[in-house]
């Protein structure tokens, strides 16, 4: 029976992939998520235009403690759909 490997050498590997992971498309990681919060932070006002302050106020505070985990949610499932891979790098719009 073999033995398994140890617990660090396991969290090296993990620490490692992360490592080769933010180097290769941390930029793009970047963007993405900057531009999912701007997406929201601009959507708000024009969703709520003509509405009371107080209204907004409160979508504004909802908003700023949702966004964490929106952020989170959409950034992972761009990873496991692969949209960070190099393959994208030769994609283009005709």
């Amino acid at each position: 029976m073999a033995a398994s490997p140890a617990p660090h050498a396991r969290l090296n590997f993990v620490f490692a992939y992360l490592n080769r992971f933010a180097r290769r498309a941390g930029g793009y990681v970047l963007a993405d998520a900057a531009s999912v919060v701007l997406a929201y932070y601009v959507a708000l006002p024009v969703r709520l235009a003509g509405a009371p302050q107080s209204a907004y106020d409160e979508y504004a505070a909802a908003l700023q403690m949702a966004l964490p985990l929106i952020l989170a949610v959409h950034l992972a499932a761009n990873v496991l759909a692969g949209l960070y891979r190099r393959l994208w790098h030769y994609a283009s719009a005709p």
